[in-house]
């Protein structure tokens, strides 16, 4: 099987975005969209601090130890495929790729837009993108220049790539229904991801799993 790295899908983005630029004919000064910071978000977690062991190994012991980690990772690749809490979930080198296992049956189009009806304070709608497939909802917190993202997409074309290395994968479960709780080391932002079996509903943001819990909960049409 072939290993799908954070480069190809770095490069797959780049590609969408260049070629959203290339239709401009008045081209301010560019701004990545929040649909971009989003994703980047997911797939590039904060990294770590450079182990110094490794540094201070001799160089036959260095390369072992390389080699072990490197025979790990194909090990676990066996895994490939596996199902965590209702999402099949395939591992790459650097990253998971998650998408619903059985798409079919459900709606191929946002036919109702779901919604929060009680942001956090201070939060307040700041911007919505609706796409072919999918509709995104950004609340801004102005005073400290937080944004919770709620997104909608059709599950047919649910398809996330997360950092597996500096990431934490819980499954979780939201008015009966499958999900995943998914936090990054480091930082103190996280992702709750859920299948309510007509759509894939995602809520990210400065919030604690609870906190972010309790607004999925919420969600209406």
């Amino acid at each position: 099987m072939n290993d799908l790295t954070l480069k190809d899908i770095l490069e797959d983005i780049s590609s969408e975005e260049y070629e959203e630029f290339e239709k401009l004919t008045d081209i301010p000064n560019h701004r990545f969209s929040f649909r971009h910071r989003r994703k980047m978000k997911k797939i590039l977690a904060p990294k770590q601090p450079e182990s110094r062991y490794l540094k201070s190994l001799p160089p036959t012991k260095r390369v072992a130890l390389i080699m072990m980690t490197i025979l790990f990772a194909l090990v676990s690749m066996v895994s490939a495929g596996a199902a965590i809490n209702g999402f099949l979930r395939r591992e790459y080198s650097d990253n998971a790729q998650f998408f619903v296992a059985y798409p079919a049956g459900s709606p191929t189009t946002i036919e109702h837009e779901y919604y929060l009806p009680n942001p956090p304070s201070g939060y307040k709608q700041s911007q919505k993108e609706r796409l072919a497939n999918e509709v995104i909802t950004y609340y801004t917190n102005t005073d400290i220049n937080k944004v919770l993202t709620f997104s909608q997409q059709v599950r047919d074309s649910f398809n996330e790539h997360f950092d597996n290395k500096r990431s934490t994968f819980e499954g979780i479960n939201i008015n009966g229904h499958y999900g995943i709780y998914i936090s990054f080391k480091n930082e103190g932002e996280s992702f709750l991801v859920w299948d309510n079996e007509d759509y894939v509903l995602e809520i990210s943001g400065p919030f604690t799993k609870e906190e972010l819990i309790n607004l999925a909960k919420s969600a209406k049409y």
